[in-house]
């Protein structure tokens, strides 16, 4: 549907990247390419936030050089294969190897360097340009001391949802904008769910259930989904799973990072939201739910909230 050089130049005008040395770098980018290459740019007008710009998969049969990358939007940047060389920030920082399957997650106005002159070949990534990232709390992914998030994908996670957003592009246009922005928040999903390695490292699926306990787990959660209308006992949930307390919360907190007592308390305030959105009393969700009462409520709702019932309900019509 558009050539990968009109592609760039799209975006470039999207985002407002309007120095000649930023432009260079795009234009540079198709000369590389080859038919296996193919992505789009959104036009939609909408204010949801984060909003999906540009996606795009591409091979390309020589390396390259760029000096400087900076975008003035969010970018999720994947290595497909082994992507050379990179180096992230303004003066002298060292070169760092680039292995495949490794997606960089860029704030807006970041500077960065890629040096693809030694990489094998051919050299496969894809990218998603979006807004708003800052709305999916992505810019707390982003360590103090760094301008970046790095995320590790050993099993490929997030390539087949990069090749489909860029499909979707190129398959339907603007007509498929809903779908890339499904797709965009299935990556972010990812993302916000890896798990911490070191510094700015994450690596996403670690939070993922192993084969052998997903059944197990998955049956524990569907339990508690169950019973969102009344706090739960651990000893009557290890009992129904044929389990002492001790191994119960121990292998629960090994597969989720959480109690399965805080896990279902969250379930529980997921469903006091939705009840308070369509416009419920406090005092009838507090009996729904299994609160004493909605003082009780509304304090536990504070607490892993950070804000009041009413606040949460009044910042929502906010955004609207």
């Amino acid at each position: 549907m558009y050539s990968l050089f009109n592609l760039m130049k799209k975006l470039c005008n999207k985002c407002q990247k309007l120095t000649m040395e930023r432009f260079a770098n795009i234009l540079y980018i198709p000369a590389m390419a080859n038919e296996s290459s193919y992505g789009f740019v959104w036009e939609t007008k909408c204010n949801a936030l984060p909003l999906i710009m540009g996606a795009t998969k591409r091979v390309r049969k020589k390396g390259w050089f760029s000096p400087r990358f900076i975008n003035d939007c969010w970018v999720f940047d994947y290595s497909i294969s082994a992507y050379g060389k990179y180096r992230v920030g303004r003066g002298a920082r060292k070169w760092r190897e680039r292995p495949a399957r490794v997606g960089h997650l860029y704030p807006p106005h970041v500077t960065y360097a890629e040096d693809l002159r030694q990489a094998g070949r051919p050299i496969e990534d894809a990218w998603l340009i979006f807004g708003g990232g800052e709305a999916a709390g992505l810019d707390r992914l982003v360590p103090k001391g760094y301008s970046y998030a790095r995320f590790l994908d050993p099993e490929g996670l997030c390539l087949p949802l990069l090749e489909k957003a860029a499909s979707i592009g190129q398959g339907e246009g603007d007509a498929g904008f809903w779908k890339a922005q499904a797709v965009l928040c299935e990556i972010i999903w990812l993302l916000i769910s890896a798990k911490p390695v070191k510094d700015e490292t994450y690596a996403v699926g670690s939070r993922n259930i192993s084969a052998n306990s997903s059944a197990w787990l998955a049956s524990v959660r569907e339990y508690l989904r169950g019973r969102c209308n009344r706090p739960i006992r651990l000893g009557d949930l290890a009992k129904r799973f044929n389990v002492s307390v001790s191994t119960l919360c121990h292998r629960y907190h090994g597969e989720t990072g959480q109690s399965p007592v805080n896990d279902h308390l969250r379930m529980r305030m997921e469903l006091v939201k939705t009840m308070l959105l369509k416009g419920q009393r406090l005092k009838e969700i507090a009996e729904e739910t299994g609160f004493y009462d909605q003082y009780h409520l509304s304090k536990m709702f504070k607490q892993l909230a950070g804000i009041s019932p009413r606040q949460f309900v009044r910042s929502l019509a906010e955004t609207r």
